[in-house]
């Protein structure tokens, strides 16, 4: 979801830089908005490539990536999970990089 919101960011920030009352003080603050979502994502990706085993790879590239809710997520794993562990999960392992 932070990418998506990144993406329409850049598109906001693009439009802005070509009106004729370009405002600096907004600009810098897209930038910087920009700048600390793309940094997010990256960690993102990075804690999924490095997560220890499969089911929490795809639990967060379900909820991250994809955008599931955590009800979605626990019902794509047929049942095995529930929402609330593996949100704990992902949480645990995430608090722990």
């Amino acid at each position: 979801m932070r990418l998506l919101e990144a993406v329409l960011l850049q598109q906001q920030l693009r439009e802005l830089e070509r009106s004729p009352d370009n405002n600096h003080s907004q600009r810098e603050q897209l930038h910087r908005r920009i700048g600390e979502l793309q940094q997010h994502c990256a960690n993102v990706d990075a804690a999924i490539v490095n997560a220890p085993n499969a089911m929490l790879r795809a639990a967060m590239i379900m909820h991250y990536q994809q955008g599931m809710k955590w009800q979605d997520v626990a019902s794509a794993f047929e049942g095995d999970m529930l929402e609330g562990a593996i949100r704990k999960r992902v949480s645990y392992y995430l608090n722990g990089c």
